[in-house]
């Protein structure tokens, strides 16, 4: 029969101090992959309209519109989320 032990050392072997304290570190920076996200859909799908409607110059102007649009509504959902986490 194995029998487990949870000792300080069993959990972390393996593991260097240097990912632990890097992890500690990256752990508020995780509320910006939704930003990104909706960035990122923002750009690619203002982009594809712009060029639809006109040309280059129009596509990078509306890639940015649709990006800061979709920020916003990444924000009105995320800050009613932390608001009410608080």
């Amino acid at each position: 029969m194995i029998h487990y032990d949870p000792t300080h050392s069993k959990l972390l072997r393996g593991i260097s101090p240097a990912k632990i304290i890097t992890m500690k570190k990256l752990r508020p920076y995780l509320f910006l992959i939704p930003y990104l996200v909706a960035v990122g859909v923002g750009l690619k799908f203002g982009y594809d309209f712009g060029m639809q409607i006109s040309g280059p110059i129009m596509a990078v102007i509306t890639a940015l519109l649709g990006a800061v649009f979709c920020s916003i509504i990444v924000e009105s959902f995320l800050g009613k989320k932390r608001k009410n986490d608080s």
